[in-house]
């Protein structure tokens, strides 16, 4: 069966499902594809690292004014949970997130 390259379109003859012609237009061709397959990995790494570092920094904030209350970071979004579902105003927060204060 005459194929034609991928790599210079140069027909060639093949028996088998080769894309290319030669030694060197297959190298050229493994090249081409890892670099593809390595932007594409490099981008949804990119892509997973953002996710988590936003969410990082979320976290990190909410730990960091626990902290700055004087409780956990468990009784701090307990106490902030429990006060949505309460309805409570941010004084009988602040007065609860006191009484929990361990230090």
């Amino acid at each position: 069966m005459i194929r034609e390259c991928v790599i210079c379109g140069g027909a060639f003859e093949s028996r088998q499902n080769r894309k290319t012609c030669s030694g060197a237009c297959h190298a050229e061709n493994r090249r081409r594809h890892q670099t593809e397959a390595n932007h594409r990995a490099a981008q949804e790494q990119a892509a997973r690292r953002g996710r988590s570092t936003a969410a990082g920094r979320a976290l990190a904030g909410v730990n960091a004014a626990a902290r700055a209350a004087h409780v956990s970071y468990g009784q701090y979004v307990a106490i902030q949970k429990d006060a949505e579902a309460r309805k409570l105003r941010p004084e009988e927060v602040k007065a609860r997130l006191e009484a929990a204060s361990t230090w």
